[in-house]
């Protein structure tokens, strides 16, 4: 199960090639802006260098990986790619593609080996070169890494036939006209053949490890010896495959190593078979005997082991004392969220990711406090217990959250997304409410006890982590829970540089227009459009402490549309300037149309500001965290505040003008005498009689036959007025409904009156 793939990366140099695996894959190459049509044809050999990594971004020794016979640093890697890659003797390298500017270079559309060999270890380790010929274009690559034995390198092999084969396949998307790398993110997309791995497992006292000699008795009493098993396993899920007993007396050689070549060679053999390609954990679990006053209590030693299709791993695994130890805690818990696609939503996404530093952990647990009610000033970060109890003593019960063990995609109550919490992963997320305020903290766990706390930051952002959802993978791109600022030319929000908030707060700030054009400065576009933001909340700097902040600015718009010259940023609505924003209703609440039911946004009353010799109220900053709704006032309706209500849109009555019509309310008739006549009809409605000055954003009329549904007439008229003429020509006697429906922000409110005419030529 697959979280966050970097099997290979590449390494940065003017013509350099660099190899990065990912399980996803998009065009994040170097690059500049150059035409479609700039193609050249020509290919040009070039030793480009390629580096390896595993995937969670440690570059490998490639003079190393596959050739020892231990294994007991992080992430159990195939040897297939090991120093023999050089010699071609285990695996060969085949690449393929499609030039997108040249459809007619086909110089790569079959697969076409490539080679591959190590750089001067004096130089680096890590570091091997390739030789390719592309043509400056921009490219879709595939990169294939096979069994040698059964694709030839002297042979022309077909696409299918490489993925047959295949340990690996990258792709990457790039444009060689001005890229400086290229980037292959690896999967098992489309390969077809499983993998497996055969490991032998001892303690590393042999090469002068960590296992006391009371530890080594614990686990050996001839009375109550310790179970010792091992497996492979989810890493998204705890679900064993198939656990299997490692011979303790193996694990332990009998000699000791400085006198035995024979216990050198010890340790206990296991085997898995056919494999799914993919990462797992590896885990090797020692657990106690039970007995009347004490629960037997596993103690795991785990890495992370990737499976490739058609390999077999085949190592010596060296396990360290880890029985009765309590893992070490976690490194650099970092929080983020992906910004809302929808306006309406109460829910955003939040990205957590850690650095594990334990191998023993069995999983990890995350506290998600709300602090929404708490009292005490958020004015530092969150950093020890003390204050983390100082901020969450006395919140009401359910306020904090713990996520642990459980914490997949089974179980979505607990606001699950992505990811897990499982042992040797390092991501997750996690769902949180719009408008409410979070701390977090993270430590590993076993049953040996919990590891001490560490506290989240919320500064994660620009770093895309592919995470399993346990169907798919999907990336996530975070952004910072940033501190904002207005600008003073643009009167827009931009994040200060490197400031970030305390605590985990995402709330939507919407500035409703009412109908008013905003234009942000001068020679930019003008929005109608309903401003929404998702902000922070500011606290103030630790030199002032418990103190709340001076809180997020609020757009001000003091530009004056009247002036000669008129100034920006301003919002207007027809010729009538925004004076105010006003705190009010959302849509479809009802309240009566005064100031006194949209005051002011203040938490005082504005102060009247001189600009361009027109008076406005400057708002005051906003301290809070939850989400705020602002609604625009304008000078047409000084008495009335301009807040959109729902009301306000139905239609109260409609009256039909139409000669020698008779009738009343929603029920006329007309007569007449000529079946070619003509006449004038008027249309008349009459909306509710508060005061206000709204318009539709469109009307429309449609006249329709009621026993045939044939439409005889219809037609469009002013939203800003309230009647319609147009000619009738004479269609016959009959019922016919007219239908008027006007329409304003996707809603519609409508109005039908019955005219029954009557022929009698």
């Amino acid at each position: 199960m697959k979280k966050i793939s970097k099997l290979l990366a590449l390494a940065a140099a003017l013509t350099s090639v660099y190899f990065m695996g990912c399980t996803n894959f998009d065009d994040d190459s170097e690059s500049g802006t150059v035409s479609d049509s700039v193609s050249t044809s020509s290919s040009v050999e070039k030793d480009y260098n390629v580096q390896l990594f595993t995937e969670d971004g440690e570059a490998l020794d490639l003079t190393k990986w596959g050739v020892g016979t231990s294994s007991s640093s992080r992430t159990i890697v195939s040897d297939g790619l090991g120093a023999a890659i050089e010699d071609n003797s285990k695996v060969t390298f085949w690449l393929y593609g499609s030039n997108q500017l040249n459809a007619s270079d086909t110089s790569i559309t079959n697969p076409k080996n490539v080679t591959f060999k190590l750089t001067d270890s004096s130089v680096s380790t890590s570091v091997g070169k390739v030789t390719l010929g592309l043509s400056a274009s921009r490219w879709n690559l595939t990169l294939v890494a096979c069994d040698a034995d059964q694709v030839a390198s002297t042979a022309t092999p077909t696409e299918a036939q490489v993925k047959a084969a295949a340990y690996y396949i990258g792709y990457a998307n790039v444009d060689l006209r001005t890229a400086t790398s290229i980037k292959f993110y690896l999967s098992a997309d489309g390969l077809t053949g499983n993998g497996g791995a055969k490991l032998t497992f001892r303690y590393d006292g042999i090469t002068g490890g960590t296992w006391s000699t009371d530890h080594i008795n614990l686990v050996k009493n001839a009375n109550a010896p310790y179970t010792v098993s091992a497996d492979i396993t989810s890493r998204l899920q705890n679900i064993t495959s198939s656990p299997q007993a490692i011979d303790v007396s193996k694990f332990f050689p009998t000699t000791p190593s400085d006198s035995s070549a024979a216990a050198d060679a010890a340790g206990s053999t296991l085997e898995w078979t056919s494999i799914a390609p993919g990462t797992y954990n590896l885990e090797v679990k020692f657990t106690s005997p039970s007995s009347d006053d004490d629960t037997a209590k596993s103690y795991v030693w785990s890495d992370i082991i990737i499976i490739l299709p058609n390999q077999t791993i085949t190592k010596t695994i060296d396990i360290p004392d880890i029985v009765l130890f309590r893992p070490i805690k976690p490194a650099s818990f970092k929080v983020g969220y992906v910004t809302p696609t929808s306006k309406v939503t109460n829910s955003y996404e939040a990205v957590l990711t850690w650095e594990d530093s334990s191998n023993n952990e069995k999983y990890f647990e995350v506290q998600v406090a709300n602090i929404a009610s708490d009292t005490t000033a958020l004015s530092a970060a969150v950093t020890t217990d003390a204050l983390w109890s100082g901020h969450t003593s006395s919140l009401p019960s359910g306020s904090i959250q713990t996520l642990g063990e459980d914490f997949y995609g089974n179980n979505k109550n607990s606001g699950w997304v992505a990811g897990s919490l499982i042992k040797n992963n390092k991501s997750a997320v996690v769902k949180l409410s719009l408008g409410n305020r979070y701390l977090l903290r993270i430590a590993a766990v076993n049953d040996a006890g919990h590891s001490d706390w560490v506290y989240a930051t919320y500064d994660l952002a620009t770093a895309t982590s592919a995470i399993s959802t346990g169907i798919t993978t999907k990336s996530y791109t975070p952004t910072a829970y940033g501190i904002y600022e207005v600008s003073s030319t643009t009167n827009d929000y931009a994040v200060v540089a490197s400031s970030y908030a305390i605590c985990a707060n995402l709330y939507r700030l919407t500035y409703h227009l009412n109908g008013g054009s905003y234009t942000f400065a001068s020679g930019g576009t003008a929005t109608t459009a309903d401003l929404v933001y998702y902000l922070s909340q500011k606290t103030e700097a630790a030199s002032t402490p418990n103190v709340e902040s001076d809180g997020i600015p609020i757009l001000y718009p003091t530009g004056n549309p009247a002036a000669a010259t008129p100034t920006y940023p301003q919002l207007i609505k027809n010729s009538n300037r925004w004076t105010s924003w006003r705190r009010g209703a959302i849509e479809g609440d009802i309240f009566v149309n005064t100031n006194a039911d949209y005051p002011s946004y203040s938490a005082t009353t504005p102060t009247p500001t001189t600009v361009d010799n027109l008076e406005v109220y400057k708002p005051a900053n906003y301290f809070g965290y939850q989400n705020l709704d602002l609604f625009a006032s304008f000078t047409v309706a000084s008495a009335a505040v301009e807040v959109y209500v729902d009301s306000y849109y139905n239609f109260l009555d409609g009256e039909l003008s139409l000669t020698g019509a008779t009738g009343s309310g929603k029920a006329y008739t007309f007569t007449y005498t000529s079946s070619t006549s003509t006449t004038a009809m008027s249309l008349k409605y009459t909306q509710t009689t508060a005061s206000h000055t709204f318009s539709y954003d469109s009307v429309s009329v449609e006249i329709k036959n009621v026993a045939t549904g044939v439409v005889v007439a219809n037609g469009t008229m002013n939203p800003s007025t309230n009647t319609y003429n147009f000619d009738i020509a004479a269609f016959g006697d009959g019922k016919f409904y007219i239908s008027t429906v006007g329409e304003y922000k996707g809603k519609q409110y409508s109005y039908g009156i019955i005219l029954t005419i009557v022929d009698e030529s």
